[in-house]
This record gives structure tokens, sequence and C-alpha cells, in this order.
């Protein structure tokens, strides 16, 4: 039986792992090629280009991935109810961060996509890319429509602030299994998803303090 050639997929799936493991400039291309089982380090450049390309190839390949999950439920969602609350489409929305919880796998991309979205190279990318993929949109349009009270630019800036606030509590609790801080049961990773969505509706219609009032 002859192996499998080595592609793409193995290049993405060592540089995973590695920059979870050492951070994204402690993840060489060299560490990268050697994790990924190639033999030559010109398989990187052959099928990214850079680094920085299979960064950016891997974080739509974390992303989309997780929205599939959240089509699904949204389209299950919108057929039963004419106007889902907006508890209703947070749950939707946070739905893969909590599922991601219950595997080690999940748990690393949590932990990889925070990262990448405080990265001063990378964030800007990956709020783009993370806000043109199906599911977070629609999901984002629901929540505008019963936002529109707060005026946009509020809008705007509360769903960018909750969003990162959300990421990076899923991958400090992430972190927090891994490192066998918590036992992450799948009961409290389903409370803990319970208690950010509570959250994060607290945040959504919050007051409003205006500039005259400071």
């Amino acid at each position: 039986m002859t192996k499998k050639p080595l592609g793409k997929e193995a290049l993405l799936d060592a540089a995973e792992t590695l920059i979870v493991e050492r951070g994204i400039e402690g993840a060489s291309v060299g560490d990268i090629v050697r994790e990924s089982g190639h033999r030559n380090r010109s398989a990187l450049a052959y099928h990214f280009g850079t680094k920085d390309h299979l960064i950016r190839e891997l974080a739509e390949r974390m992303v989309t991935g997780a929205d599939e999950q959240r089509i699904e439920m949204l389209n299950s969602l919108e057929a039963g109810v004419a106007h889902p609350s907006m508890r209703e489409i947070l749950v939707v929305t946070i739905a893969p961060m909590g599922q991601a919880l219950e595997t080690e796998e999940g748990r690393r991309r949590l932990r990889l996509l925070a990262q990448l979205a405080v990265h001063p190279r990378f964030h800007g990318e990956v709020g783009h890319l993370i806000a043109s993929i199906e599911g977070i949109g629609r999901c984002a349009v629901h929540l505008v429509q019963r936002l529109n009270n707060l005026g946009p630019e509020i809008v705007a800036e509360r769903i960018g602030l909750v969003s990162s606030f959300a990421l990076r509590a899923f991958a400090d609790r992430a972190l927090a299994i891994d490192d066998g801080e918590l036992l992450g049961s799948s009961s409290e990773n389903q409370y803990f998803t319970a208690a950010m969505t509570d959250l994060m509706l607290a945040m959504f219609t919050a007051p409003v303090t205006a500039r005259a009032d400071l």
C-alpha cells in the first residue's frame, strides 16, 4: 500500500498545533515543515507562498468550519419563529464556541483564533473574515435590527466589543481546561455557554451614556 502524499492539510494541521503551543512568532517555518512530515522546507512556499499566507488560510479553515453548525441552527430557528429574540440569536451565534470546548481540537482552535484576533498583522483580517461568513453575517443582521434604536455607531461598537469579549472568554476557558485547571465537563461547559449568553445580552442592551452627560 502506498502512503498518501503529504499536502496542504498536513502543513495547516502542524501550524495549528505549533502556533497554539509556541505563539505565532515562535512557530518557525522550519518547525511547521518538520511537524507536518514534509522533508523539504520549500513545501510551505510551494503550497502557501509565505507563513503569513498559511496562517490566513488556517484562520479561514477554522472560521468557516465552525459556521456550518451555526447555519443549521439558524435555519431551524428562522423556520420556526418569525422574529427570533435577541437571546435566541445569541445562542445560535456562540453555539459553535460552546461546542468547541468539548474536544481538544476545538479548544486548540479557540485559543489560536483568539491569538490571531489580537495580533497586529492579523487582527483586522480575522475580523473581516469572521464578519464575512454566512452564519455570523445573518446573526449580525438580526442583532442590528433589534438594536436599531441605539444608532449605527453604537451598534457597531458593541458588536465589536462583545465579539472580542466572547472569543477571549471561550479561549481562556479552553486554556484552563487544557492546563487541567478546570475539568470542563459537558454540563459545566453548557452552563458556561449559557452564562456567556446572559452576559452578552446584558452588554448589548446596556443603557447608553450620552457624551453630554460626561
